[in-house]
């Protein structure tokens, strides 16, 4: 995820959903990933195969006929999908509303995610009422968990329909910095899950009514034990108008840079170039490259690293810069060998 991002947001950070009428290379094209070389690992899920790229899995071919094909994107996939693929959450979704009906299609799985940078949820605070029962859950269970990671508060299950995680990103992430980045995790199943997407008011509205129907942090009255009488927290209040006020989805993707870029060619793309180099030679490649290269194709965050380097001179690619220092190390071995032996 691209962590320069210093506002509060709200994200996709996990979607599994499955299909009956779409083939793998259909899914693919769907989402924006036909021409990705994707990696073959194990099954899962009842399903025998699965292809996986960046935190995006494919699974296929099911114990059973009717089980279809099935995408699961992990929080890294779904940020690989904003920056690599088409990053159209609003055409998948509206996809798998129009096709659910029929029951073709289904959503599992949504997670959506509040990222916290203005230091409107403490994390120890919000540790110290969970476990003084200073909150209003529909959940059974909460847990307070303490680890290297910093804090982390959990309220449900993760096999239930609405599950919340509260912890400190930025521990978790190592930052050292001082930065304040704690966040709440929702997590929707099946029903739950649908009816978020279903819903058509904008996404910060949708977060804050389930979040708020599902959980409140109260400050405690005075003679009256009925927990539903009392206030909410001022850092609660704050955190349901902040996350409210956020109408827009904004799509942090991958940092776009030289290292992700390389990586992209080189691991997806390598073989099928050097292919095309062995046929056509590298003359033409060039040359084909040449007459596609036009920047109204180009990705805005493409031009922008373009741009960055417009004027300057060739770079070198890690790969090769990594492999001309070990040539240079074992010249400067074998020169140093020679010259040993030359004395002698």
């Amino acid at each position: 995820m691209n962590e320069s991002i210093q506002e509060n947001i709200i994200i996709y950070d996990w979607l599994s959903f499955s299909s009956k009428i779409h083939t793998v290379r259909q899914i693919k094209e769907i989402i924006g990933f036909a021409d990705v070389t994707f990696q073959e690992i194990y099954g899962f899920y009842g399903y025998k195969k699965r292809i996986t790229y960046e935190g995006v899995s494919i699974l296929y071919d099911g114990y059973t006929p009717d089980m279809g094909v099935m995408v699961d994107m992990s929080g890294q996939g779904c940020r690989t999908f904003e920056t690599l693929g088409t990053g159209d959450w609003e055409s998948l979704f509206e996809l798998i509303k129009r096709k659910q009906d029929k029951k073709h299609m289904n959503i599992s799985r949504l997670d959506i995610a509040y990222d916290d940078h203005e230091a409107i949820l403490d994390i120890a605070k919000i540790s110290v009422d969970t476990e003084s029962g200073y909150y209003i859950s529909k959940a059974r269970n909460f847990e307070v968990i303490n680890s290297n990671k910093g804090k982390t508060v959990v309220h449900g299950s993760k096999s239930s329909g609405v599950f919340i995680r509260i912890y400190d990103k930025a521990k978790e992430r190592g930052h050292a910095d001082g930065r304040h980045w704690v966040r709440l995790e929702l997590q929707l199943r099946d029903k739950n899950a649908l009816g978020f997407i279903q819903n058509e008011t904008a996404i910060g509205k949708k977060f804050r009514g389930v979040v708020y129907n599902y959980l409140r942090y109260v400050i405690p009255t005075e003679n009256d034990k009925n927990k539903r009488r009392w206030s909410d927290t001022a850092y609660w209040q704050k955190f349901i108008q902040s996350a409210e006020k956020i109408r827009i989805y904004q799509k942090p993707g991958i940092e776009y840079n030289e290292k992700n870029l390389e990586t992209f060619v080189l691991k997806n793309s390598g073989n099928s170039i050097n292919v095309f180099r062995k046929i056509y030679g590298d003359n033409n490649l060039i040359l084909a490259l040449d007459l596609k290269d036009n920047v109204a194709n180009y990705s805005i965050k493409q031009q922008k690293l373009m741009e960055k380097y417009k004027g300057k001179s060739e770079q070198v690619p890690a790969i090769v810069s990594g492999y001309q220092r070990t040539e240079f190390s074992r010249l400067t071995e074998n020169s140093k060998f020679k010259e040993q032996v030359e004395a002698q």
